[in-house]
C-alpha cells in the first residue's frame, strides 16, 4: 500500500530532490511539486489526481513546502488533501480488486461443474480401457525384470571416475533480491527548515511517519 511520511530538513531548496531521491534509492519513479508554486488547493489537488490516476508499485509523489514562503497552516491543510486522495485511491482499487476476484472465483466454479459432467460421461469408457491395458503391462514388465538381472549394472560415473552431476547455477542469471525492488504507493512532505531561529510545531499522527536528516544530499556531494 504504501507509507505516508513527514520528512524534515535543514537542506534549503533545491529542484534537484526529485533527481537525488532517483539517484540514491531504489525508488526512480519520483512526482515532485512544490507547495508555494500553487496558487490554489484546486492546483495541488488537481496534481495529486493526476499522480493516483496513474501510479504504480515504486511511485513516489514529493511535495516540497518552505515554512517560510507558505504558512504552517497551509502545510498542514496539504498533508490532510493527499491523505484524503490516496486514501480515496486506495478505496477505489480494492474495490476493483474484489469485483475482479469475485469473476475469478464464478469462473473457475464454471470450469470445475463442466470437468465433473465430462469426467462423469467418460468413466465408464475409461474404466473398460484401463482393465485391459493393466494385464498387458504386467505380462511386459515381468519379462523386462528377467532381462535387466542379465545385464550388467550401469554406473554415472565418468572414464575418470567422478559422478558428473548439473550445475544448479545458471551463467548469467542473477535472482532479484526483494529488497531492491519498489513497491508501494507513497507520499512524502518535504519540509525545508531554516537552521536559525526557526520554529515548526510537529502534530504527531499515526497516519504518518516523521523523519529527520540534516541534508537532502549525498553527503559526498557536500
Amino acid at each position: 500500500m504504501g507509507s505516508q511520511v513527514c520528512l524534515l530538513t535543514f537542506s534549503p531548496m533545491t529542484l534537484q530532490s526529485g533527481t537525488i531521491l532517483r539517484e540514491q534509492s531504489k525508488w526512480k519513479d519520483v512526482t515532485v511539486c512544490t507547495l508555494h508554486e500553487l496558487s490554489t488547493e484546486r492546483d495541488l489537488r488537481a496534481a495529486a489526481t493526476d499522480f493516483f490516476s496513474t501510479a504504480k508499485d515504486g511511485s513516489v509523489f514529493l511535495l516540497q513546502c518552505d515554512p517560510q514562503a507558505g504558512s504552517v497552516r497551509r502545510i498542514e491543510h496539504a498533508k490532510y488533501i493527499l491523505e484524503k486522495l490516496r486514501a480515496q485511491h486506495f478505496n477505489s482499487f480494492k474495490k476493483t480488486e474484489t469485483k475482479v476476484a469475485k469473476r475469478s472465483t464464478v469462473a473457475e466454479v464454471k470450469e470445475g461443474k463442466d470437468e465433473k459432467l465430462t469426467e462423469t460421461g467418460t468413466d465408464a469408457k475409461v474404466d473398460s480401457k484401463v482393465d485391459s491395458k493393466v494385464d498387458a503391462k504386467v505380462t511386459s514388465s515381468n519379462t523386462k525384470d528377467s532381462k535387466d538381472a542379465k545385464l550388467p549394472s550401469s554406473s554415472p560415473e565418468g572414464k575418470d571416475g567422478k559422478e558428473h552431476t548439473a550445475s544448479s547455477r545458471v551463467d548469467g542469471e542473477v535472482s532479484d533480491d526483494p529488497a531492491d525492488i519498489a513497491s508501494g504507493i507513497h507520499v512524502v512532505v518535504l519540509i525545508h527548515l531554516p537552521r536559525r531561529d526557526g520554529k515548526f510545531l510537529i502534530d504527531l499522527d499515526k497516519r504518518w511517519r516523521y523523519v529527520f536528516i540534516d541534508d537532502v544530499a549525498p553527503a559526498a556531494n557536500t
